[in-house]
């Protein structure tokens, strides 16, 4: 069964409205990978401080104190707390993937449709 042909200003228009879908998807695309980019950057940094925390063997009194305050377990909650919003990023960045597969696929089949010979 073959499907009736398009007419060249309707196979123009759809076109540009396939091309434009494609960019607003490799856009969104590439901001959440930018925000992946980022909160990963971000984690590093609070993995780094907790490195630099003082341990007991180092200095006894330093120890006590960031312990009596609480700055390690806080920095263990931020860490676990950026990691929970990287996999959050990481979700949206494979659905926004997703979507740019199939605006890939739709142009590749508008494509395929216009190119028919008549």
């Amino acid at each position: 069964m073959s499907q009736p042909a398009i007419k060249p200003k309707t196979a123009k228009t759809l076109t540009r409205l396939v091309s434009l879908r494609r960019q607003q998807a490799e856009q969104a695309f590439a901001q959440a990978r930018q925000e992946v980019a980022a909160a990963e950057a971000v984690l590093g940094q609070l993995e780094a401080a907790l490195r630099a925390a003082p341990s007991p063997s180092q200095d006894f009194a330093a120890f006590s104190l960031s312990e009596q305050n609480g700055n390690s377990k806080r920095l263990l909650a931020r860490i676990a707390d950026q990691q929970r919003q990287i996999d959050a990023l990481k979700q949206d960045m494979a659905e926004k993937r997703e979507t740019l597969k199939r605006a890939f696929g739709s142009e590749r089949r508008l494509g395929e449709i216009t190119a028919r010979p008549k």
